[in-house]
């Protein structure tokens, strides 16, 4: 069931009369929201997708932690920030080689004492643009899709002064996640024993992106898992 609020924020945003039906698509990190499918009665689309974000309160175990809860919380919430500012300000600017949801509406609220902060961010839904198969193997063909969206994306955005969103993303993403999670942590960690040498290279790709000289707008950290769709036997990518 969605909120009597959330369900305004939407037929707002689309024009809907009314919220049919919502299903949950999946959870977000650490119980901080979900991504759900709004089925909808009027309006332009039949159906949306709906991110809500909504920190958990903080339990005393956590609190006893300290400094590296408050580290990792404070950096998932700026993470949020960057999500609205990227959808709200660059997402319109892609082109058809970097395709991304087309954002409908974004809201983010501040802390109250009652409430805490609440991010979100209403997104055209990708099934029913015709992207509704997922992936779970990678295979030579998918791969070579996925790094020609990357290569459009930065080619968009090269030398795009990055207002709003990280300073630094991509592999420097992969550092912070290494110091904060331990040695090998992150995306090192998940790689196989049999290419443990590649678990450096986050932190030494992300030393040279830092010495560049063009940057450009950065989301946050590539994921395999939000990178690739397979439609209509036509290979595309997209985040």
């Amino acid at each position: 069931m969605i909120e009597p609020e959330i369900a305004a924020f939407v037929r707002e945003a689309t024009g809907a009369r009314a919220v049919l039906r919502c299903e949950r698509v999946q959870s977000l990190w650490g119980g901080y929201g979900e991504l759900v499918r709004l089925h909808l009665d009027g309006g332009e689309a039949a159906s949306v997708v709906l991110k809500v974000v909504s920190p958990p309160p903080r339990s005393s175990g956590e609190a006893s932690r300290g400094d590296e809860a408050a580290r990792s919380h404070a950096r998932k919430c700026r993470s949020y920030d960057v999500e609205l500012a990227f959808y709200g300000d660059y997402a319109g600017r892609t082109t058809a080689g970097c395709r991304v949801p087309r954002a409908l509406a974004t809201r983010a609220t501040r802390a109250t004492r009652a409430t805490g902060r609440r991010w979100l961010l209403l997104l055209e839904d990708l099934d029913a643009a015709g992207y509704p198969l997922r992936r779970r193997g990678r295979d030579a063909p998918e791969l070579a899709a996925c790094l020609r969206w990357l290569a459009a994306f930065h080619a968009c955005f090269l030398g795009v002064a990055p207002l709003g969103l990280w300073p630094e993303g991509t592999y420097w993403q992969c550092a912070v996640a290494r110091r904060s999670r331990g040695a090998g942590g992150g995306v090192a960690r998940a790689l196989p024993d049999r290419v443990c040498g590649l678990r450096p290279l986050p932190r030494r790709l992300g030393g040279r992106q830092l010495r560049a000289r063009r940057g450009g707008a950065r989301r946050g950290a590539p994921r395999a898992d939000g990178a690739g769709r397979l439609t209509r036997g036509t290979r595309e990518a997209h985040a």
